[in-house]
């Protein structure tokens, strides 16, 4: 990830020049790698990153990793944005949106936790297999629900609401072609995709497409410019606009906000449930987030000045960090005891007893 941020970085110098809609864009997903890219990196790095994300040329989305929010307390649910305000008063930059991967499904709490975190936007890019896209245990009926369907998610209360949006074409669409070089085949995705819209009654003029080339985690597209760039001389429909999420949610809303349907209620989660499967470090991270909220409220009851922040924010990353969806190795299952996949359990394991003990 790190890798990917200054190649990114690089991109969007080398397309400075472009048309609008063809310059190379980044968006961050999360703000884990931010966090690590801004302690490791030089000054002069971290000040060209900021004139980026001030630009709009790196999109910063607000959320520390991608969570099981049905595994979070109350406060953490607010804790997820945590790094994005302190970003905000310490860079003097605004962040409106967040995102999540993989995920099918979020709790109710999050809406409110979120509009009260500065957050206006969800971009949701769930699980995404070609073959049974609108059912199967990695993402049930969740596609099929809201996939390409936009709303505004209201909160139990009624008076918070956020823009979500779920990319219909998951997060992978792209892991087995990439459009830079995909030869005359791009087209027939792309125009295959605007016919399924057409059949299904799409109401809107905008589509989301999460760009995510190879497989998880995977690297930029240096051919992504150009091939934007050639596509839009070329044709005058559909045009190709290569964007932050804020971007998108902001022109999308510009256009059809007025429009948009409202729902309120739970997107209920059910990921969840593999975290039983690990219940002693659950109950660890459960205990330690307890701990925490008291700790915090007795430390500003007695306004305690020798208590620094710090300490509570490396507390908090770690419970994010357990609670984050990624539960072992690809091999878990199949392989429980191979040594990879106990390697990456001890890692997971890791964040856990770091936040039982701080």
């Amino acid at each position: 990830q790190l890798k990917n941020l200054r190649d990114a970085m690089q991109l969007c110098r080398k397309t400075a020049a472009y048309p609008k809609e063809a310059r190379f864009k980044w968006n961050t997903e999360i703000l884990w790698a931010v966090d690590s890219f801004l302690t490791s990196s030089t000054k002069e790095e971290r000040e060209e990153f900021m004139a980026l994300v001030k630009e709009g040329s790196i999109g910063l989305n607000g959320l520390y990793a991608n969570e099981l929010t049905g595994l979070c307390r109350p406060e953490e649910l607010i804790r997820l944005t945590d790094f994005a305000r302190k970003l905000e008063r310490t860079y003097d930059i605004q962040i409106k949106d967040v995102m999540i991967t993989d995920i099918p499904g979020y709790v109710w709490g999050i809406v409110p936790a979120l509009v009260q975190g500065g957050i206006k936007y969800f971009s949701s890019g769930p699980n995404y297999v070609p073959t049974m896209p609108d059912q199967g245990d990695r993402v049930g009926w969740f596609n099929r629900a809201w996939g390409d369907k936009p709303f505004y998610w209201v909160s139990p209360s009624g008076q918070e609401k956020l823009l979500f949006w779920v990319a219909g074409k998951g997060y992978s669409w792209f892991h087995d072609w990439v459009s830079g070089k995909a030869g005359q085949n791009t087209g027939a995705h792309f125009f295959d995709y605007l016919r399924e819209l057409d059949q299904r009654g799409y109401p809107y003029d905008m589509i989301q497409l999460r760009y995510t080339i190879v497989a998880d985690n995977g690297p930029t597209d240096p051919s992504l410019p150009d091939f934007v760039k050639s596509w839009n001389e070329r044709y005058d429909s559909p045009k190709l606009v290569i964007a932050t999420a804020t971007q998108m949610f902001e022109e999308f809303e510009r256009r059809w906000g007025e429009k948009i349907p409202s729902h309120a209620g739970d997107i209920t989660p059910y990921w969840e449930d593999g975290a039983l499967s690990t219940l002693r470090e659950l109950g660890t991270v459960r205990r330690a987030s307890e701990r925490l909220v008291q700790a915090q409220a007795l430390a500003a009851i007695d306004g305690v000045p020798e208590v620094d922040q710090k300490y509570f924010d490396e507390a908090w990353k770690n419970v994010l960090l357990f609670d984050e969806h990624t539960w072992g190795a690809y091999n878990s299952v199949s392989e429980p005891d191979s040594p990879f996949a106990i390697s990456q359990w001890n890692v997971k394991r890791r964040f856990a007893l770091d936040a039982g003990e701080q």
